[in-house]
């Protein structure tokens, strides 16, 4: 270490924080390697909120297979269909009754 950093760590009080900017806490040779760490930590730091906001969506959406959707849908026109000729069917029904008991 040198001198004045020594000098330093000797009359600052324990656990304080060094005091000023980075450049004049950071010895020369360090200051590129901080800044280019630092860099990469924004770097992966945006891409786990993305990743993060990515998951929350996917979590979010309803698993909803496109086939199972397309088979529901042919299922409930079938009964739709079923229903309006049941419909029909008991609309002839009790007309044929009402003419049946109209001749007794």
């Amino acid at each position: 270490m040198t001198e004045l950093t020594q000098d330093s760590k000797r009359n600052a009080p324990h656990n304080s924080k060094p005091e000023g900017n980075l450049e004049t806490i950071v010895p020369d040779s360090l200051l590129p390697k901080l800044k280019q760490l630092e860099s990469q930590w924004q770097t992966v730091r945006n891409r786990y909120r993305n990743t993060a906001g990515e998951l929350k969506l996917i979590k979010d959406k309803p698993k909803v297979d496109v086939s199972q959707v397309n088979q529901l849908k042919i299922q409930l026109a079938e009964v739709k269909n079923s229903e309006r000729y049941a419909k029909d069917k008991i609309e002839k029904l009790t007309a044929e009754q009402n003419m049946l008991e109209t001749d007794y």
